[in-house]
């Protein structure tokens, strides 16, 4: 039974049964890399470090012996570096980052910017009474604005800064 991936973008995929090919054989060195790339660094190390060790005798007199006890202290040190960026969550905050600094992506979250562009420009186009429809959806937008600004304090102090430099205050527009 031939294995194949799922069609996506339509028939666009039809014809490209090399690039796809070679797309896999990329996907799949990228996922192994990090592997690689550790135990190379730890033997590269390893073989440096066993050079300058001036008091090879007893244990590490043995070039093999020595040679894997140094280069388990590499990898346990590696790997405690890696469980020490676990425990404190900095992937986490890595994550939000990329989130937040990522255009394509959908947040609910909004800029400064963004807050005074709505008040400002679009709303007013909405918020009018010849347009109930436009009335609601303004109305919602002001809600999520509001949100946006009671959850996110640092978002709120810079709103009040460029209101303040445009002589605005955003409790009128809210």
């Amino acid at each position: 039974m031939k294995r194949s991936l799922p069609k996506s973008n339509g028939d666009r995929m039809k014809d490209s049964s090399i690039k796809k090919l070679a797309m896999l054989q990329y996907w799949r060195i990228s996922q192994i890399a990090p592997i690689v790339n550790l135990v190379m660094l730890s033997i590269t190390l390893t073989l440096i470090v066993y050079n300058y060790i001036a008091w090879r005798g007893g244990i590490f007199g043995h070039p093999y012996v020595g040679i894997i006890i140094i280069w388990l202290l590499i990898v346990s040190a590696v790997f405690f570096a890696g469980f020490i960026w676990d425990k404190s969550r900095m992937w986490w905050t890595l994550q939000v980052v990329l989130q937040e600094k990522t255009p394509y992506t959908y947040s609910g979250k909004v800029t400064a910017k963004e807050v005074w562009q709505y008040l400002l420009v679009w709303l007013p186009t909405l918020d009018v009474p010849s347009n109930p429809e436009g009335m609601k959806r303004a109305k919602l937008w002001k809600q999520l604005l509001k949100h946006n600004l009671e959850y996110d304090k640092d978002l709120k102090k810079k709103v009040n800064e460029i209101g303040a430099i445009m002589g605005i205050n955003i409790d009128d527009f809210l």
